[in-house]
C-alpha cells in the first residue's frame, strides 16, 4: 500500500509524521521509509539554501534521526521511482542506511570510498562509543542517544556498589523526564539539582551542561545517564573537568563497550577513576508498550551497561576497583 497515494497532502508534513513514528520504534517501521525519504527531498526543494534547510531541520522531527540515516533517506528520495519502490518492497530491513546500500549503487560506491579513507582504529572507537543497537534490531534509537533510565535496578546497583553516594548532594545534569531523579531519591540519595538541555518535567531546570563553567553550588557529586554515541565523550569529559575542580564525585551510566575506547583513555586512566560498578544483568530501556509495538514483537536487550565512578578526593595511589552487583533475586532477568 502506497502511503503517499492515500495522503496527497503536504509531503513535508507527511514525512515529519513518519519520522515521529519511526523514532518511536513502533510498528510498521518499514512503511515510514518512503514518506520520510520523499518528505526530506521536498524540504530540500522548499529550502534550497543550506542555512534555511538547517533552520527547518532544527525544529523538525527529522533531527531525531542520526545524520547518516538522514543522508541515506535523502539519497533514497532523490532516486525514488516505481522500480526502486518495487525492489524496496522485497527487502526485510527498515534501516535507511542498509536499504540505501542495498538499492543504490552510487550510495555503495561513496560509502566504500569513505570507509577506505577512514582509519580502522578510529572506526572501532566510534563503535565502542556508541551503544544504541542493543535490542537486536537494525533500527532502535533515541534523540541524541538519550535513553531514559526506566529500569530502577541500575540506580539500585550503583548505590549498592558505592554506598557513600548517600552522603553526597547530587546534581543530575541530564535529567530529562526526571526518572533517575526519582530513582536516586527512592534509593536514599539526596538530589540537590536536576537540569537538562531539554527538560521534560516542570521541576527540571533548562541547562546545557557543556556550557557550565562550574558545578552547581552545594553539589558534591554528579550522577547521570549521559547521552551516548558521539556525544558521550565530550559530555563525560566536561563533567569530569567540573568535578575535579570541586574535588567531587561523578557516576556515569554507559554501555559496557564504551570503556574500552582508545579515545576515552584519558578518562578511564584518570587519577580520579575509582570504581567500576558492573550490574550482572541486562537492563531494559523501553516500556512494555513500546516493546509490544516493535516489529517482530518484544525482544530482550543485547548489551550490558556499567557505572563508571570517579572520586577526585581519593588517594591516587590506590588502583580502581570493580564491583559486580547481582540483579534482585526476586526478579526475572533476561541474560
Amino acid at each position: 500500500m502506497n502511503m503517499l497515494a492515500e495522503l496527497p497532502n503536504d509531503l513535508v508534513a507527511i514525512g515529519e509524521t513518519a519520522a515521529r513514528a519511526f523514532v518511536r520504534g513502533t510498528k510498521k517501521l518499514k512503511e515510514q521509509i518512503e514518506p520520510m525519504a520523499i518528505g526530506l527531498i521536498e524540504a530540500k526543494r522548499r529550502y534550497p539554501k543550506t542555512n534555511d534547510f538547517g533552520k527547518w531541520l532544527k525544529g523538525s522531527p527529522y533531527t531525531e534521526l542520526n545524520k547518516d540515516d538522514r543522508a541515506a533517506l535523502i539519497r533514497l528520495g532523490e532516486d525514488w521511482d516505481d522500480d526502486l519502490a518495487a525492489r524496496f518492497a522485497e527487502l526485510d530491513s527498515y534501516s535507511p542506511q542498509l536499504i540505501a546500500r542495498e538499492l543504490l549503487t552510487s550510495y555503495n560506491k561513496n560509502s566504500d570510498e569513505d570507509e577506505d579513507n577512514e582509519d580502522n582504529e578510529d572506526k572501532e572507537d566510534d563503535e565502542e562509543e556508541s551503544g544504541s543497537e542493543f535490542y537486536g534490531s537494525d533500527r532502535i534509537s533515541r534523540n541524541n542517544e538519550a535513553w531514559d533510565t526506566i529500569d530502577p535496578r541500575l540506580v539500585q546497583s550503583l548505590v549498592a556498589g558505592v554506598p557513600i553516594l548517600k552522603e553526597c548532594m547530587v546534581w543530575e545534569p541530564s535529567a530529562g523526564c526526571g526518572m533517575m531523579v526519582d530513582q536516586l531519591e527512592a534509593a536514599g540519595v539526596r538530589v540537590l539539582a536536576a537540569t537538562d538541555i531539554e527538560p521534560r518535567r516542570h521541576n527540571i531546570v533548562k541547562l546545557d551542561l557543556l556550557t557550565a563553567t562550574e558545578m552547581i553550588s552545594g553539589a558534591t557529586a554528579i550522577i547521570t545517564n549521559p547521552p551516548w554515541g558521539r556525544l558521550a565523550a565530550p559530555f563525560v569529559r566536561h563533567t569530569l573537568k567540573l568535578a575535579e575542580a570541586r574535588k567531587a564525585m561523578v557516576a556515569m551510566l554507559l554501555p559496557l563497550p564504551w570503556i574500552t575506547g582508545r579515545k576515552i583513555s584519558d578518562m578511564t586512566g584518570s587519577p580520579g577513576f575509582d570504581v567500576l560498578v558492573v550490574p550482572r544483568y541486562r537492563a531494559r530501556w523501553m516500556t512494555e508498550e513500546e516493546e509490544a509495538e516493535l516489529e517482530g514483537g518484544p525482544s530482550a536487550p543485547k548489551m550490558n551497561h556499567v557505572w563508571l565512578v570517579w572520586d577526585f578526593a581519593r588517594d591516587p595511589k590506590f588502583v580502581p576497583i570493580i564491583r559486580f552487583i547481582d540483579a534482585p533475586a526476586d526478579e526475572e532477568v533476561e541474560e
